[in-house]
């Protein structure tokens, strides 16, 4: 079956409707939410509108403006087909997400800790932790709840997760992600994961504040830095049930915390010292999406192979550890904001992840570099640490040769543009414009100015 749905996916539109008359099978293949789904956000052209439809074959072939809504239950019913694809497949769709809610909650949870308890007991020792009285005072609680977002913030465009055919990640606004999140039942549905909520709207931040525990952040030392490997650290997060997040590690191994306002979360925890959760298939298969792990593995892991698991409920904020692989699946529909972030307890962490990653791409030895600078005078404590690890790696030779590469390219460019002149053919863009000297676009900076961390008060 996945094989034909992909030579379904590349026929045009009026073809597969034909082909969908051919037999009952066809009808039902054809008519495959996934196909439409993907052929839609293949479609959809930077900044288009998003309205759900009820299905996404009536999602693609209605305009956005229609207001006709449609439901699965009210298509062509066809007796006499099966296949056991399908039927795991609507399986998880339609799945009843109650008996995911009870789970042995081994994550602890605290209340009136003081920085100095949360830094000694959970910050130090790297272990996650529930802390159910952080959020309390934030505007947020009132104002970000599902009804209440679409009130105050309902044409608020949004960033999903998805992305579109033309290259840039689906936008909607989060009135019609809500109406989207109520009448769904995709195998896996879309997902609101915005970084850059804040500039779009402002008004996002007022209504929470970083919680005291989480007040130094060192990689905000490098915030508007103009290489490519730009900090992404903060999110708002919105999904309807069954949407969900596979194991993985954060960028880095940075430090999370994840404030949840609305719904229910599941997480499941393993340790750093764990190469790869279980649940691994057959072939070298990827460990499934969390519903399917916990419905096929999860039930006959023995005691010692299960993870640290917690419910996350609406008010409670999440530590996640630095380097910890942790899966998601939400129950509800959720709305949440999370931040990355480094400490004094993940600085070294984070600091061998980035050399490890300029062994492959040398653009992190530009950051690593900018970073460690300015924390001179933003954090000279963090600065202290960096620089011994730069200098114990010999991360300056390095730096050094990367940077006479760099020159050594920005020479060549100039010197094709000038033959190019003289010999009139030039090398220029159809609007007079050369190309950039530098094919990264990472600006090196010898004495980069020093910015100051973040305030701990509103974000």
């Amino acid at each position: 079956v996945p094989l034909l749905l992909r030579l379904i996916f590349s026929l045009p539109d009026a073809a597969i409707l034909e082909l969908s008359r051919a037999s009952k099978a066809l009808y039902i293949v054809c008519g495959d939410e996934e196909v439409w789904k993907e052929k839609y956000k293949m479609r959809t052209e930077h900044g288009a509108e998003f309205r759900f439809k009820g299905t996404w074959k009536m999602t693609y072939f209605r305009p956005a403006g229609c207001k006709r809504r449609y439901r699965m239950e009210d298509r062509l019913r066809i007796d006499g087909f099966w296949s056991p694809w399908y039927a795991q497949k609507w399986h998880y769709a339609y799945l009843d997400l109650t008996p995911l809610a009870a789970c042995a909650q081994t994550v602890e949870r605290r209340s009136n800790l003081s920085v100095e308890e949360f830094q000694r007991e959970y910050a130090a020792k790297n272990r996650p932790v529930i802390l159910t009285d952080a959020m309390a005072k934030w505007p947020a609680m009132t104002k970000w709840p599902p009804a209440a977002f679409n009130r105050y913030y309902g044409e608020a465009v949004l960033k999903m997760s998805d992305v579109g055919g033309s290259g840039h990640r689906l936008k909607v606004r989060a009135g019609a992600f809500m109406e989207y999140c109520e009448a769904q039942h995709d195998l896996d549905p879309l997902y609101v994961f915005d970084p850059s909520f804040g500039s779009r709207v402002p008004e996002l931040l007022t209504d929470y504040c970083v919680p005291e525990y989480f007040a130094v952040d060192y990689f905000g030392a490098v915030e508007g830095h103009p290489a490519k490997k730009r900090r992404v650290w903060r999110w708002l997060v919105m999904g309807p049930a069954r949407s969900q997040t596979k194991f993985h590690v954060d960028p880095n191994k940075t430090a999370a915390w994840n404030a949840l306002v609305a719904g229910r979360k599941r997480w499941a925890f393993y340790p750093p010292a764990v190469t790869m959760p279980p649940g691994r298939g057959g072939g070298g298969r990827l460990i499934p999406e969390p519903v399917q792990w916990y419905t096929e593995y999860y039930p006959h892991l023995p005691p010692d192979e299960r993870p640290l698991e917690c419910i996350q409920e609406p008010g409670e904020l999440l530590f996640v550890p630095s380097g910890w692989w942790h899966s998601v699946l939400n129950l509800d529909t959720t709305v949440a904001v999370t931040h990355n972030f480094v400490d004094r307890f993940n600085l070294e962490t984070v600091w061998r992840e980035l050399e490890a990653d300029a062994a492959d791409d040398k653009d992190y030895l530009d950051l690593m570099y900018v970073w460690m600078h300015r924390l001179r005078t933003a954090h000279p404590e963090a600065h202290a640490v960096v620089a011994d690890l730069w200098d114990a790696a010999g991360s300056q030779d390095e730096f050094d040769r990367y940077r006479a590469e760099l020159q050594s390219l920005r020479d060549e460019i100039s010197r094709q543009a000038e033959r190019a002149e003289q010999t009139g053919t030039g090398s220029r863009t159809a609007t007079g414009a050369t190309a950039s000297p530098r094919k990264t676009g990472a600006a090196v900076t010898s004495n980069p100015p020093s910015v100051n961390c973040p305030a701990a008060a509103p974000v």
